[in-house]
């Protein structure tokens, strides 16, 4: 493994110094679609304080834009001689900028922040100008407008516009207003601190099962759900925003699967994803937010075995990106790209459709590797762990051990608890299945203090001692045993299922035989 780690970080130098310089004008450029473009360049002639080097801009945005990789090189020799090519920089600045002010231009109507951004521009030069009445209707719509889709920023910004108004323009209602004024900002304040509790709680659950997963002492597992569900409790009265609401269901989805009661972190996983449908300048204002709560669904799905409707999720999520017209954000992409590809693998392995999977799971490690810069290493991670399951499952031991490797090896600074620990477990079973017995006493020694689980851990030392078929047979009946009554029994079957590859090794016939009947 050490020599394997040495070859793949003489190969990552070679790469990174092949890879072209990454260029932040170059991204923006890139995720333009062609309406914003052709506006940009319209834009630029129309604005441009300087109209004699419109054209030298748009040359430039031209060139970048023709480009597969960004190569400063090829652009400076590809302009050799012009003025603006002697201070690129400055002129990558300028266009950089003038993109920015065309797309807020061209967006001014598109989100409600922007429209409401433009709202607050034109109250502030009212107010210099003095048209104090104007002002006040612009500033009463998009406070209401604001409050109705939680800007909840904008709207004491508001208010304080307000504040100044009347502080200025007296009028004989000016102390009720004033009063009013105050008792809006504490219901601000009110309404940020609930959402804020419901924050702590989510860092809480976050952070909790991140160091140290599921598969912790059963005590100290329960005692961690009890004072998470007092928690949830004490929220849910105090829940009255949508960003509340979806945050509480989120939460409450969290704590089912912790606590194993699949059914009912489904039921809330499928009303969460409604709810938010139903507010739709939500999701709008944060995509992440429809994603995750989709993701969620479709792990409650894996759980379920509802293939039918895990397939027809996952289309519907893949429309998405182009609804809310957010297919050229590279980094949503990263993110939507391994969620899919985690929800679809969980799939195949589920419906133990082992030829369509690897077909799918081939494509699918082609734009993992090609997205690779846009995906954060804990999605790779998840992505390289149910590969490997999946490889297992399909009786390709050779390409688990190459993706448990991957995890072990290269990204285990980023792997969680559950995944470093059942890594290894699955690492120790394809080697046993691969016949590579020589390797099992050294997969154990990766195995740190308190990192272990029952009845894995009397797996791991009982596989290296086995001599024959008599002593495997009677080991995998004990383990099987085991299994079925241990208190670790949920936690471990989300990982793996470990009963019907006891079951194959006992009959010795192929494990997705034995799990098709299960």
């Amino acid at each position: 493994m050490i020599k394997f780690n040495r070859i793949y970080v003489k190969y990552e130098i070679a790469i990174n110094s092949m890879r072209k310089i990454k260029d932040d004008l170059f991204q923006l450029i890139k995720s333009l679609d062609r309406n914003e473009k052709g506006y940009f360049k319209k834009f630029t002639l129309l604005y441009s304080a300087f109209p004699e080097s419109v054209n030298n801009y748009t040359r430039l945005f031209d060139a970048i834009d023709s480009m597969e990789v960004y190569d400063e090189v090829a652009l400076k020799k590809q302009f050799t001689g012009e003025k603006f090519i002697k201070q690129l920089h400055v002129t990558k600045n300028y266009l950089y900028s003038s993109i920015l002010r065309s797309l807020r231009n061209y967006s001014s109507e598109a989100t409600d922040n922007l429209k409401i951004s433009s709202n607050l521009q034109d109250a502030e030069l009212l107010i210099r100008k003095g048209h104090y009445e104007k002002a006040l209707e612009t500033i009463h719509s998009t406070r209401k407008f604001a409050f109705e889709r939680e800007f909840w920023g904008h709207v004491t910004e508001l208010i304080e516009m307000e504040r100044i108004i009347h502080t200025i323009y007296l009028k004989d209602d000016t102390i009720k207003s004033m009063g009013q004024l105050a008792s809006e900002r504490a219901s601000i304040i009110n309404i940020l601190k609930s959402e804020q509790e419901l924050v702590e709680i989510s860092h809480l659950s976050r952070a909790r099962t991140f160091r140290h997963g599921q598969a912790q002492p059963a005590a100290e597992l329960k005692k961690f759900t009890k004072l998470f569900k007092k928690k949830l409790e004490d929220s849910e009265n105090s829940a009255r925003t949508v960003y509340a609401k979806n945050m509480l269901s989120t939460e409450k989805t969290v704590y089912y699967w912790l606590t194993a009661q699949s059914g009912l972190a489904y039921e809330e996983s499928l009303s969460g994803l409604d709810f938010l449908k139903q507010h739709s300048f939500f999701f709008r204002k944060n995509p992440f937010t429809l994603y995750n709560k989709a993701f969620n669904l479709g792990a409650s799905l894996v759980n379920q075995r509802k293939h039918d409707e895990l397939k027809k999720l996952l289309k519907e999520i893949a429309e998405y990106s182009k609804t809310f017209r957010l297919q050229l954000n590279p980094k949503l992409n990263g993110f939507i790209l391994t969620k899919l590809t985690q929800h679809y693998i969980a799939y195949f392995i589920n419906s133990l459709q082992i030829v369509k999977g690897l077909e799918y799971l081939k494509s699918a490690a082609k734009a993992v590797e090609l997205n690779e810069k846009e995906i954060n290493k804990n999605d790779i991670n998840k992505f390289n762990f149910l590969s490997a399951v999946f490889y297992i499952t399909a009786g390709n031991y050779k390409n688990a051990v190459k993706c448990l490797n991957q995890l072990l090896i290269l990204n285990v600074n980023a792997l969680s608890p559950d995944e470093k620990l059942f890594s290894k477990y699955l690492l120790l079973i394809s080697h046993y299945e691969l016949g590579n017995l020589e390797n099992l006493t050294a997969v154990n020694k990766l195995f740190g203090p308190g990192e272990s689980i029952e009845p894995l851990d009397f797996l791991k030392e009982k596989l290296p001692k086995i001599k024959n078929k008599n002593d495997e047979k009677k080991l995998f009946i004990d383990f099987k045993n085991r299994l079925m009554t241990s208190e670790n029994k949920n936690v471990l079957a989300k990982y793996f299922d470990f009963v019907s590859w006891a079951e194959s090794k006992i009959q010795n016939k192929p494990f997705a035989e034995i799990a098709r009947r299960s």
